[in-house]
């Protein structure tokens, strides 16, 4: 593998603290070492073979052709913007039915979010999402809910970074995600993890 695309990924996280969260040290512990043994994938790998990654960590980005217009701003629902891998909207307007969660406060994590996350995906650019994280957020339903109107996050990457989301929906809750990627004009590194209770139902749209 490139020590040079290595290196470079390590160092987005350097300002990510490991610990600080008792109960995700282990978990992030672990998710370093299996970045640091599998590395950036290449297109030998399978679920890489169509996407090169590392020529792409090396290419230029022209800024100029970079969009900022949000596409879902013609659909109502709540939007949340996570700008290099924090979020940066405060969660006082999130519909009562969506339990959210700041992951950038992983010290003060509710009991859900430390049952899920860091539990799924476990390829080289996963583990890093998890071991070097900026932040991110959290979003659940619970049980029998459904939420009316669709949860958007926009991501906007300035700088390099990694990041994290998990979306946790019980038996029978139902929510529409929408995800937008707008001013990406540098690598975002983004793990999502999705839990699914027995019928539960996720509508997912990315826009990219």
């Amino acid at each position: 593998m490139s020590a040079v695309a290595t290196d470079m990924l390590t160092e987005l996280g350097a300002g990510a603290k490991l610990g600080g969260a008792p109960w995700l040290d282990a978990r992030r512990e672990t998710a370093l070492a299996a970045y640091r043994a599998k590395g950036v994938p290449h297109r030998r790998v399978e679920d890489w073979k169509y996407s090169d990654l590392r020529a792409a960590l090396s290419a230029k980005v022209d800024v100029s052709a970079v969009g900022t217009a949000n596409p879902f701003a013609e659909i109502a629902g709540t939007r949340l913007d996570i700008r290099d891998g924090k979020l940066v909207t405060a969660l006082a307007d999130m519909p009562k039915t969506v339990d959210a969660f700041d992951l950038a406060d992983l010290a003060n994590a509710p009991d859900w979010v430390q049952a899920h996350l860091g539990q799924t995906g476990k390829d080289g650019m996963a583990a890093a999402s998890l071991a070097l994280m900026a932040g991110g957020v959290a979003l659940r339903v619970a049980s029998g809910v459904m939420v009316e109107e669709p949860v958007h996050l926009n991501f906007l990457s300035e700088v390099a970074h990694h990041g994290r989301v998990l979306i946790v929906l019980e038996d029978g809750a139902a929510l529409i995600l929408l995800e937008s990627h707008t001013n990406a004009a540098s690598l975002a590194n983004l793990g999502v993890e999705i839990v699914l209770g027995e019928k539960a139902m996720l509508t997912h749209i990315r826009l990219a």
